[in-house]
Parts: structure tokens; C-alpha cells; sequence
């Protein structure tokens, strides 16, 4: 299955990120991103363009 995050070079690419993971020194605490903590940019942005 394609673009599914599933599959032999999926575990690849999972343990390869781990190890960099670790190596980087990042924790290993297992937490998700908060969504509530995201707010989408206002209107002042498309002042830009």
C-alpha cells in the first residue's frame, strides 16, 4: 500500500529516525503534539501579498 506508512522501508525509516532520535539527545517520553496549542495565523498574514 502506497503513501500509508506501512511496509519493510517503513520500519526502515522508523528505526533510522529513532537512532537519530537518540543520538540527537532528543527524550524518549513517547508525547504527541499538542493540537490546542496551534491557533491558525489571522488576516494580517495575507497583508504580505
Amino acid at each position: 500500500k502506497r503513501q500509508d506508512g506501512q511496509g519493510p522501508y517503513w520500519d526502515l525509516i522508523t528505526q533510522l529516525f529513532e537512532l537519530a532520535k537518540r543520538k540527537a539527545g532528543f527524550p524518549d517520553d513517547g508525547m504527541s503534539p499538542i493540537s490546542e496549542t496551534f491557533c491558525r495565523p489571522g488576516q494580517r498574514q495575507l497583508s504580505l501579498f
